[in-house]
């Protein structure tokens, strides 16, 4: 399975704030991570928020379904 952004991103220590604690990144290495992880982030809600756009329209689709077969019944 190919290793995405997200699996990068979790494989850098943080503490409870969000603070990398891995001393051997560099300042730069560490700028890198935050913004990978900001757009991990981004992405993780934008795939969340197509589900449940998604998950709507099948429910309207199923419902207009219904109407219809008892409106013709």
């Amino acid at each position: 399975m190919e290793e995405t952004t997200l699996d990068k991103v979790m494989e850098i220590p943080e503490d409870k704030t969000g603070e990398i604690v891995d001393n051997s990144l560099s300042q730069e290495e560490k700028k890198q991570f935050l913004k990978q992880k900001e757009k991990a982030s981004v992405v993780s809600r934008k795939k969340y928020i197509e589900q449940v756009q998604l998950n709507n329209l099948r429910v309207r689709a199923q419902m207009l379904i219904e109407a219809k077969e008892n409106t013709v019944e």
